[in-house]
């Protein structure tokens, strides 16, 4: 273990796996520039958070991964726009192998985002910030920003250990820079804010304790412990908006882990001071291990999958969002009332409450629906179309496709099970399937692993069976457009998705013997 008060210096240079020598090399073109022009530029942020905790710990997995791209944030003493004006020239002019591939510039923030790369080198994005400090007015509120210097732009962090900074002039190149005892935080695995209102004047904070301590392994320090549950107190969360909130939310649903941040906000009191209400338990715990469990052991089959949910309008999406079947679980125990209230205050739309109240209506009728198709009662399943999003209690099931397919559906035999269990789960919404089986997936109980069961069989295989002919393929065949096209499509469906026809040819030889049509 390194000593907490030794003057700590890296050299990155021998460690390939940590930062490729193009990016050195740049690293030193920008600081070269830098001097020539009189701008003053530092490396800080979670590189330099990150890269320290590598070294100390050699454990730190970030920097294992050379296939992903290294983002960078540079603070630049002076104007970061024009600093990257002369940049993008001088780098032009000289006689290398980086290249510029994109420059974005945001005159109001004077920041500007530049994307590098080198032959056969992965790619670098760096982000240009002018140095500022901030002054809060209220609690909650946007900083306002005043352009300042490096201490004042480290001071404004939100934790020591991301208030480092790495020295990028040719004359103390890659020399830390440390006003904050960052680094002896590092060693002592702490997170400790950098003044006693840090909570009070952005309670986001609160949040990004919780995340860094977990996803790093450290524990949030005494003192900065108190401060925050004396923040809780003062009511500080009901001064940021729904969306910030909820935007804290996501970053934690993106974690490898989000099940021990939120039993770490259920502890520290943060959940109850969003809503008296929320609160993560040890069933939410569970259930969160194994959406989180199936999804990566189906990710390839489940982001095939294309979400087009006519019940809900406008809600489309292209892949499953894994983040609100995390959200669905941590409110399902809740009321419906409750979960509308938690929404609003989290800022989601009408479409995400309609979605939620549907998928719980859902999720309670699922057992019925598979034991329906054990033991066909047609007459027992209600209509669609009388379902109400605005107060759901039953879920319905629509006859229109059964009638249209114009198949025995009472057989007894397992030979059509596949085109019944396709029949009874079609109305559903693929979300309510999918968090079912996520939900209840390996229970221990025999009655729920069967229905599960079916479930993946309709999400994985059924599905995904499409017709090889299209309605104006019918046409060519001297069929007319109108009802009759559809009928014959969804009988043919049904054929396919029980294995009786497997191709295109066999489903044109379906039609014309089916039909008595000779070409």
């Amino acid at each position: 273990m390194l000593n907490a008060n030794l003057n700590f210096n890296i050299n990155i240079t021998d460690d390939i796996h940590l930062s490729s020598r193009t990016a050195m090399h740049l690293y030193a073109a920008f600081g070269k520039i830098a001097k020539e022009h009189g701008f003053k530029i530092y490396i800080v942020g979670g590189f330099v958070r990150d890269l320290l905790i590598y070294k100390i710990y050699n454990s730190y997995e970030i920097y294992d991964k050379l296939e992903k791209p290294v983002d960078i944030d540079i603070c630049v003493e002076g104007d970061a726009i024009n600093f990257a004006e002369i940049l993008s020239k001088e780098l032009y002019k000289s006689e290398n192998d980086i290249y510029i591939y994109n420059i974005k510039k945001h005159e109001r923030f004077k920041t500007v985002s530049m994307v590098f790369s080198g032959i056969h080198e992965n790619i670098i994005n760096v982000d240009f910030a002018s140095a500022r400090k901030e002054f809060y007015v209220k609690s909650g509120a946007l900083p306002s920003v005043k352009f300042s210097d490096l201490e004042h732009d480290l001071i404004r962090r939100d934790f020591s250990i991301n208030a480092l900074a790495l020295n990028l002039g040719p004359d103390n190149f890659f020399k830390i820079i440390d006003e904050h005892n960052g680094v002896r935080d590092i060693l002592s695995k702490k997170i400790r804010v950098l003044h006693d209102l840090s909570f009070i004047d952005d309670p986001t904070r609160i949040f990004r304790a919780v995340r860094f301590e977990k996803r790093l392994g450290f524990r949030i320090e005494k003192n900065t412990k108190k401060l925050l549950i004396d923040a809780l107190s003062k009511g500080v969360i009901d001064n940021i908006s729904g969306k910030r909130v909820s935007n804290e939310f996501n970053l934690i649903f993106q974690e490898s882990r989000p099940e021990i941040y939120f039993l770490r906000l259920e502890r520290l009191g943060v959940l109850k001071s969003i809503d008296k209400d929320l609160k993560f338990t040890s069933g939410n715990k569970r259930n969160f291990e194994k959406i989180r469990n199936f999804y990566q052991s189906n990710k390839e089959k489940i982001n095939t999958i294309k979400i087009n949910d006519t019940k809900i309008k406008n809600l489309n999406t292209i892949k499953i969002n894994i983040e609100l079947l995390y959200l669905m679980e941590f409110l399902s125990r809740l009321k419906d009332e409750k979960i509308l209230s938690i929404l609003e205050r989290l800022n989601f739309g009408e479409n995400i409450k309609k979605l939620f109240l549907l998928i719980k209506a859902e999720i309670k009728s699922v057992k019925k629906v598979i034991r329906i198709i054990d033991n066909i009662e047609i007459n027992n399943i209600p209509d669609i179309n009388k379902i109400d999003t605005s107060n759901i209690n039953n879920i319905n099931i629509s006859k229109t496709d059964i009638n249209n397919a114009n198949i025995n559906i009472h057989a007894e035999s397992s030979a059509n099970f596949k085109s019944r269990l396709y029949l009874a789960l079609k109305p559903f919404s693929l979300y309510s399937i999918i968090f079912f089986i996520m939900r209840y997936n390996n229970k221990g109980d025999s009655d729920i692993n069967r229905i599960a069961q079916y479930l993946k069989i309709y999400l994985f295989e059924i599905i995904n069976v499409k017709l090889d002919i299209s309605g104006e393929d019918l046409k060519k065949l001297g069929f007319k457009e109108g009802q009759e096209i559809g009928k014959i499509l969804n009988r043919l469906k049904l054929l396919k998705i029980d294995g009786i026809i497997k191709s295109r040819e066999e489903e044109i030889e379906y039609i014309k013997t089916e039909y008595n049509i000779k070409i």
